[in-house]
């Protein structure tokens, strides 16, 4: 018989066999489950939880497995150690008793460990990080190998390509989805990222260091960009349950795309409010995760109202959930002088060597003027906001009893969105609305009015209210109606369009006043209860009004 130069491929073929049968097996492998009673220190630099202390359970977990010493022994260094054990019971001669997995000094470990197999990949639980590992601890080169190409081939998802930066946004949430390569590894990815306790450190696993470096690019171009995130319900989500790490990844990436720097301050706010993202984080995280904002390009708005507010907070509180902005206010004036510095004025600021020591060690970050990748194309980017008849008519019915001069007005519903009415642009929420006043039945206008985001505003907070009084540059922004019948397909009718260079308050609302025009009623209408749907029939399409707000780019 002829001998493969490594390994003859019978024999080879017959010990792969044998992982989990009794047949030959010598002796036994016996799992304990270790535990840690002790607090977790969240503060690490690559932001995972690093355990301080462990106890080991002598209570066993699941049945023993029956093994081969002969191909443990070559598999493993460190089973090959435990194999000159002497055995510790008067029945177990043969037994491999210590436990496989007991935590090596120095690493942070919590689960007991077995051989890897193939099959062990394609199990749901533990996932193959765990398992990687676990072969590390047991020192199975071959087995973290196997393990770091199954995840790079997840990542990869066949041959899927990550969808480009420019492009991401738009379609992100179709990829959230859909069955698609590319949304098997975006799973992938997250999954990845939902296990960051069990990741090697980096810095000592450059293979490691590598995949993280693939599972970085491609969560970016998962997520996509801010306005992506802050708009959807699917991503938010995703984005919330992001472990530090994770949200790191998108603050320091050049790919992530957003409007306005103010969109990336108010995603670290969503990001912190969500359940314990907040408890599980120390100050030095915070304070990193604040240090990528690049808060000199944020909005007036923002540098004006907002980034005080949120540094006073944290200078009273900042052991408070509502405190985790870790920027000083001497801190946010410098940085709102230097954005609002001519030429000139910045180059005084930076000459005289006074600024820049109240910024450190972030100066290059906040002060930077190196621009995110607008998310905004040339067309823009477009929201439906709906409208039910039945809203309509339950606004029409109260109208009716109304003073002459009244008005109602109803704000849309933005379907898929986090907050349903609201679209998030510049950091700020802006919602689109229907506004009718009593007697005046001919036309109906179309507005949008911005407010301060909820978690920003905080109730009960003195703040809140010198946040609300904000003024803040109307962006670029067109409303439309969808009209037209059913059998000649939906059309956009433009209702309005803003012009460069307005102005809002919180609260107040912008648009085309009388834009929409409506039909006249019949009598036979009024009598039969359907005079608002048939005032409203050139837009209502099953039994909404469906209407659109689109950003447009700066």
């Amino acid at each position: 018989m002829q001998a493969h130069a490594a390994c003859n491929v019978r024999v080879a073929e017959g010990i792969s066999s044998l992982f989990g049968k009794e047949a030959n097996s010598d002796c036994r492998i016996v799992f304990r489950l270790e535990h840690h009673d002790n607090e977790r220190d969240y503060g690490t630099q690559s932001g995972r939880k690093r355990e301080r202390e462990d106890d080991v359970d002598n209570s066993t977990v699941g049945e023993p497995l029956p093994a081969h010493s002969f191909v443990l022994r070559f598999a493993s260094d460190k089973l090959a150690a435990q194999l000159e054990w002497p055995a510790k019971t008067a029945t177990g001669a043969n037994e491999q008793e210590r436990p496989a997995a007991k935590k090596a000094k120095g690493k942070g470990r919590k689960a007991a460990a077995k051989p890897c197999a193939a099959e062990e990949q394609q199990r749901p639980s533990p996932p193959v990080v765990e398992v990687r590992r676990q072969a590390a601890y047991l020192q199975m080169e071959g087995c973290v190998e196997a393990c770091a190409a199954a995840v790079r081939e997840k990542l990869t998802a066949a041959g899927a390509e990550a969808v480009p930066a420019g492009t991401a946004a738009a379609s992100a949430t179709a990829q959230s989805v859909a069955q698609t390569p590319a949304a098997a590894a975006a799973k992938a990815v997250l999954e990845l990222y939902r296990c960051t306790d069990v990741w090697p450190d980096p810095a000592d696993d450059a293979a490691f260091a590598a995949l993280l470096t693939e599972a970085k690019r491609r969560l970016v171009a998962h997520l996509g960009d801010a306005l992506a995130v802050l708009n959807d319900q699917t991503l938010y989500d995703q984005m919330r349950a992001l472990p530090a790490v994770g949200l790191e990844a998108l603050l320091e990436s050049d790919d992530f795309g957003t409007d306005s720097e103010s969109s990336v301050v108010l995603l670290l706010a969503e990001w912190m409010e969500a359940a314990d993202n907040f408890s599980r984080t120390d100050a030095a995280t915070r304070r990193r995760l604040c240090g990528l904002l690049r808060l000199a390009q944020c909005s007036k708005t923002y540098l004006a109202w907002v980034l005080p507010v949120l540094a006073a907070r944290h200078l009273k509180s900042p052991q408070q959930p509502h405190g985790w902005f870790a920027v000083s206010p001497e801190a946010v004036t410098c940085v709102s002088n230097f954005a609002a510095a001519t030429e000139e004025e910045t180059q005084a600021l930076t000459a005289s060597g006074d600024l820049v020591p109240l910024l450190q060690p972030y100066t290059d970050t906040w002060l930077s003027t190196k621009r995110w990748r607008q998310c905004l194309p040339a067309a823009g980017r477009t929201f439906d906001f709906n409208i039910s008849l039945t809203a309509l008519e339950q606004q029409e019915q109260t109208l009716a009893s109304m003073a002459p001069g009244s008005a109602w007005w109803i704000t849309g519903v933005v379907p898929g969105a986090p907050t349903s009415g609201r679209v998030v642009a510049l950091g700020l929420d802006w919602s689109g609305f229907l506004h009718r006043k009593k007697g005046q039945d001919a036309a109906a206008g179309c507005f949008a009015i911005v407010n301060m985001p909820r978690v920003l505003r905080q109730p009960g907070l003195d703040e809140a209210r010198l946040m609300s009084a904000a003024v803040t540059a109307f962006p670029r922004m067109r409303l439309t109606v969808y009209s037209g019948s059913a059998a000649g397909g939906e059309q956009r009718k433009k209702a309005w369009e803003s012009k460069p260079g307005g102005v809002s308050s919180m609260g107040v609302g912008r648009g085309g006043k009388g834009c929409l025009p409506l039909l006249p009623v019949s009598a036979s209408a009024q009598q039969s209860g359907g005079a608002v749907a048939a005032r409203w029939a050139a837009y209502l399409h099953g039994g909404q009004i469906r209407c659109a707000l689109t950003l447009l780019p700066p």
